[in-house]
């Protein structure tokens, strides 16, 4: 049984095409999945890559948003526990 690695990173590409890089070198041996925002997408390849989309927004600076991006931070801690 391969072990499992996951390669978390931003949606710009230059976060994530180093990532692909590491992913294709770490295939071979390993289970390998990444995970990024919607905008890394436009880098993925679906029939290429295993990836994860876990889209995290900017923290707002209006304080009447602050309980419900509370609520999302844990519910993207729960997420990435699961994943």
């Amino acid at each position: 049984m391969k072990k499992k690695i996951l390669i978390s990173t931003g949606g710009s590409g230059g976060h994530v095409l180093p990532a692909t890089i590491l992913y294709e070198h770490l295939e071979e041996k390993f289970q390998v999945s990444i995970s990024t925002d919607y905008r890394g997408l436009k880098f993925l390849d679906k029939n290429k890559h295993n990836f994860e989309i876990f889209n995290v927004r900017p923290i707002s600076k209006n304080i009447l948003f602050l309980p419900f991006q509370f609520f999302l931070i844990i519910y993207l801690i729960i997420k990435s526990i699961f994943f």
